[in-house]
């Protein structure tokens, strides 16, 4: 395991921001922890760095203790790099110099850095400054300067928030391939479901300081602890106090008939809405259904939650 929590517990007052939170990292996995603002997401995040102290709870590296009732490892001290929501560049360096800031003196200082420039796909912008770059090139700078101190744990803090959406799933795939290639252990937070599934292999759900369910996105998807992590993952319908995706809902047969209200084209479907006794369902199609087309329609699959 490369990181262990344990019952972690954080209060700030009265309010209770993490509660007896437990779960484990392998060496080299990429976890997403995904939850609202207020769900203690920012709060994990910072316990693992350093910036704050566990009330209960302990949390390792490596087996080694971090935070416990007895320890408690200095930011400094803890060998974790931090990519944070702004990027955090520093304005007056190049490139070059701003991932250098990180390498250890005991390296060699250019090979370190052109290694990290080539594994990033930076080359040939060594003298650039940040005001120059793309908000990609930003970032790529800003992961090849948190690598440069060779982590043990890399921390991704919001990292796609700030980029346009044209250019969200290419830079994801890039980030993606860099964190792969370096082999480093990966934590994103996020309140963005599509940053979360594309880029971890488990995602960790946190709501009101709890940790919800963890697992990869497709366990989740198909099997949901709860109606909230299920709404989590796409539009989930409810019809007589039963659960189901929109995928699940199967239309041109069943012995039920619901009336079209709604269908326009989206995204290679058409997004339909249905009713049926006085009840709502969505669904995607493959041709337009006319407002007020009756319709027959089946249930291939209910959802049930463990955590109600």
């Amino acid at each position: 395991m490369i990181l262990e929590a344990r019952n972690i517990t954080k209060r700030f007052g009265q309010i209770i921001a993490l509660s007896n939170l437990t779960f484990d990292m392998q060496k080299g996995e990429t976890i997403a922890i995904l939850g609202e603002s207020g769900s203690g997401k920012t709060t994990l995040l910072r316990i693992i760095c350093g910036l704050e102290e566990i009330d209960t709870g302990e949390l390792s590296i490596n087996h080694k203790v971090l935070n416990n009732n007895n320890t408690f490892l200095r930011p400094e001290n803890r060998n974790i790099g931090l990519v944070f929501q702004d990027n955090a560049l520093f304005p007056h360096l190049n490139v070059f110099n701003n991932i250098a800031f990180g390498v250890s003196r005991k390296m060699n200082r250019f090979e370190k850095v052109s290694s990290l420039m080539a594994i990033t796909k930076l080359t040939g912008l060594e003298k650039r400054m940040p005001h120059e770059l793309s908000g990609g090139q930003q970032q790529r700078v800003a992961l090849a300067r948190a690598l440069a101190t060779e982590p043990e744990l890399l921390l991704l803090d919001e990292p796609f928030s700030t980029l346009d959406h044209s250019l969200k799933n290419e830079i994801r795939s890039e980030i993606k391939d860099i964190i792969k290639t370096s082999g480093v252990s990966c934590i994103i937070v996020t309140h963005h479901i599509d940053d979360a599934t594309s880029m971890a292999d488990r995602i960790a759900i946190l709501k009101d300081g709890k940790l919800i369910q963890i697992n990869t996105s497709k366990i989740i998807f198909d099997n949901p602890a709860s109606e909230y992590v299920a709404k989590l993952f796409g539009t989930v319908n409810q019809l007589d106090g039963v659960f189901f995706r929109a995928k699940d809902l199967i239309l041109g047969e069943g012995n039920r008939v619901a009336a079209v209200r709604e269908s326009y084209f989206e995204n290679g479907l058409f997004q339909t809405t249905l009713e049926y006794n006085n009840q709502v369902m969505r669904c995607v199609h493959s041709t337009f259904l006319p407002i007020e087309t009756k319709i027959h329609f089946s249930i291939k699959k209910n959802l049930s939650f463990s955590v109600k």
